[in-house]
């Protein structure tokens, strides 16, 4: 297998038995300094997916390979130190200050008294910086905006120092600015070797910073490849049903979607 290659999926399914939604036959990717984005409409199995991804919960059918080992043979201390993973929804820990929350990605390198050394303390000090709430260290967590919450636990996980990043609609409850900051982040730890798998529901912001594109819709692959080859009206508008419009900016010649108005 290529030293390059982080993660692997191959010809995953999973089924729920209570509700009877599955996810069929999905295959990637994701090689050492690429940003994969997963698209696709409310219930096309994203999340679950990427909770396969995870080792959260087991498919019924295929494999996940993280650096070249099954995923099932990795232990959870291992498979901490080398993938984190942010789900949409984290309970909010009251009572827990900024910089306590972000110390916890710690929590794989410490030793057997858990106490932090001084290479956890610059770690934490650089997510805090990275992810921009630096300021808020001191702060108890449920006392700050719902969009700060959400760069404190990317920070958290970012503490973890992954080789592979897991994120589920990260940008949920970022204001534009923030939004913009975060995939600029994104794309630069890609540059410095991260593999990194996003759930959005942001089209522009996957067109302009994800390197790959796997389109989903009812469990399925609908398309996969570079976000010129899927941001078309022929592969987009079967999935999303609307009327799609597509241009290019004028200044950097990025790719942009907006849903055309209806008659």
């Amino acid at each position: 297998m290529n030293d390059s290659l982080y993660l692997k999926a191959d010809s995953i399914s999973f089924s729920y038995p209570d509700n009877g939604f599955s996810i069929q036959n999905l295959s990637l990717e994701v090689r050492r300094g690429s940003v994969v984005g997963l698209i696709g409409p409310n219930g096309s199995g994203k999340s679950t997916f990427l909770k396969v991804l995870a080792g959260l919960i087991s498919p019924s059918a295929g494999t996940v390979s993280l650096m070249a080992k099954d995923l099932r043979s990795v232990s959870r201390s291992e498979i901490a130190r080398l993938m984190a993973y942010l789900p949409q929804k984290i309970p909010l820990s009251f009572g827990h200050s900024v910089e306590e929350i972000v110390s916890y990605g710690r929590f794989p390198y410490q030793g057997i008294f858990g106490f932090l050394a001084h290479q956890d303390n610059e770690v934490i000090d650089r997510c805090l910086q990275q992810t921009q709430v630096k300021q808020l260290r001191h702060k108890p967590v449920h006392q700050i905006s719902g969009g700060e919450q959400q760069r404190v636990y990317l920070a958290s996980i970012l503490a973890q120092e992954p080789a592979v990043l897991l994120l589920d609609e990260p940008t949920s409850g970022l204001d534009l600015h923030h939004q913009t900051v975060f995939h600029e982040l994104l794309r630069s730890l890609s540059r410095q070797g991260m593999a990194i798998v996003s759930v959005t529901h942001e089209l522009n912001q996957a067109a302009h910073f994800c390197h790959e594109i796997l389109l989903m819709d009812g469990g399925r692959c609908v398309a996969r490849g570079r976000p010129q080859q899927i941001f078309t009206r022929e592969i987009l508008e079967p999935v999303y049903g609307e009327r799609i419009h597509i241009g290019k900016l004028p200044v950097t010649g990025q790719v942009f979607i907006l849903p055309k108005g209806r008659e």
